[in-house]
């Protein structure tokens, strides 16, 4: 614990004697229990409509697919259960590859530079700021 904050536990508080009976200490247990994490939480949508989200973007992966410019992956998904079309370079999934894609990822992972270094731990509620993070194509005037 750091210097000049007092410890305290839950214990301790709820022992005190001016709370009237045992719902008064189970109330305020609950109270602190949650008050201990103390990030704030921001909700811009509300669980409907985080749903109806997740289940218009299934549905549309499924009836209009995905287009993939990579043979390999295509083939994969073909063999996965995957609807290919080869010409149009689209895979169209279904719910059950949504699902088994969806419980084998991971709960969290690391980025790391091209040095090897930890750049971002994406865990938990962690709040991360990632700048070109996603720049899959890059134009190299000086190369090109």
């Amino acid at each position: 614990m750091p210097a000049g904050i007092p410890s305290f536990s839950i214990e301790k508080v709820t022992s005190i004697p001016y709370l009237s009976d045992e719902s008064d200490r189970h109330i305020l247990k609950i109270v602190l229990e949650r008050s201990l994490d103390v990030r704030p939480i921001v909700r811009f949508l509300s669980d409907e409509l985080i749903e109806k989200i997740v289940s218009e973007g299934r549905e549309l992966i499924c009836k209009l697919g995905v287009e993939i410019h990579n043979k390999g992956v295509l083939s994969m998904l073909a063999d996965h259960g995957a609807r290919v079309d080869i010409n149009k370079k689209r895979a169209y999934f279904t719910q059950d590859i949504i699902d088994k894609a969806l419980e084998s990822a991971p709960d969290s992972f690391k980025l790391y530079d091209s040095l090897g270094n930890e750049a971002l731990d994406l865990s938990g509620f962690k709040v991360n700021f990632t700048p070109g993070s996603a720049a899959i194509n890059i134009l190299d005037y000086k190369n090109n």
